[in-house]
């Protein structure tokens, strides 16, 4: 097998078919590629098609003519599946009618291929070997394109969203709580003399430091809630349908947190370290542009940092914080 190619052994297959010879024919014929680790048998359409959700198997053979529910009244129920991974399914109907508008319907009811009966074992083993493959490049590409997308989102350090993919996330949370009129928060947290530590222990475990705030952070909030990291030493929390006062305890409560937490390093230095916390919230400070709320939390932390750092202040209209 050619390094490129999928391995398709431990694949799963289903088998529909109301003649019991030809479905026990075909199982015989596929276990002997071993390729297969499961196999799932069904006589009709409808119990076919609940082993199908219920299973999820990486191909379907199904017979098109059989009694109660067929092949097309299948291959029907599975296309308006909402399921992605069961639309991606492969199916291969078999069939004795050769007729060109009945493989025209099968096709566009979403089979992948046909089989006509009397069924060859060797273009039945071929075009299965063909349509598994196809079906594991498949998995493949969506794997590849979902770490593509995690890169593109998180930050490598923290795991936490990245700048960009934060803001973007930020931008709509204020655009939805103008829109829906419903309360929102934004909390800029950074590292007290976060410099120092570097200097004193090591970029290494500064990055240890980070990486820690960052899982105390995933704690602390919300599913619903954005968390990530804003640039060095920063991190942005937006608090979805939460006013000034709620905001402002929770980033009391995580300021607290992470003044009694002890940092294990893992060259067994213990480090302990502060933050200061920036508040604003909509709709007590009215935002013309979505940048405004950020601006006013950064301008919060500013003056959190300028009273001697380690505490939490809000920003006010009309009053600064």
């Amino acid at each position: 097998m050619s390094s490129v190619e999928p391995d398709l052994s431990g694949s799963s297959v289903l088998v529909i078919d109301d003649a019991e010879a030809e479905r026990r024919q075909i199982v015989r014929v596929l276990r002997e590629q071993g390729i297969f680790s499961a196999f799932y048998e069904a006589s009709d359409g409808l119990t076919g098609f609940r082993l199908l959700v219920e299973k999820r198997p990486d191909l379907v053979i199904c017979d098109l003519v059989m009694p109660e529910c067929d092949g097309l009244t299948f291959l029907k129920m599975r296309q308006v599946r909402p399921e992605e991974d069961i639309r991606l399914i492969p199916i291969l109907v078999l069939t004795a009618i050769d007729n060109l508008q009945v493989k025209t319907l099968m096709f566009e009811l979403g089979a992948q291929d046909y089989i006509i009966k009397p069924i060859d074992p060797a273009e039945l083993v071929a075009r299965v070997k063909v349509h598994l493959k196809i079906r594991k490049l498949q998995e493949q590409l969506i794997r590849q394109n979902q770490l593509l997308e995690r890169l593109s989102t998180i930050d490598g350090l923290t795991g936490l969203y990245n700048r960009r993919h934060l803001l973007r996330l930020y931008e709509q949370a204020v655009a939805n709580a103008i829109r829906y009129r419903h309360d929102l928060s934004v909390c800029m947290i950074d590292i007290d003399h976060f410099k120092a530590i570097n200097d004193a222990h090591g970029h290494l475990v500064g990055d240890q430091v980070l990486q820690e705030l960052a899982r105390l952070l995933q704690q602390s909030v919300r599913k619903g809630d954005v968390v990530g990291r804003y640039g060095g030493e920063e991190f942005l929390v937006v608090l979805s349908h939460t006013p000034l006062a709620g905001a402002l305890t929770w980033a009391e409560r995580f300021r607290q947190t992470v003044e009694t937490h002890e940092i294990q390093i893992t060259s067994g230095t213990v480090v302990r370290v502060t933050v200061s916390v920036g508040v604003a919230s909509w709709p007590e400070a009215l935002v013309a542009e979505p940048w405004d709320l950020l601006r006013y939390a950064d301008a919060a932390l500013y003056e959190a940092k300028r009273a001697g750092r380690n505490r939490v202040c809000a920003y006010r209209v009309g009053v600064g914080t």
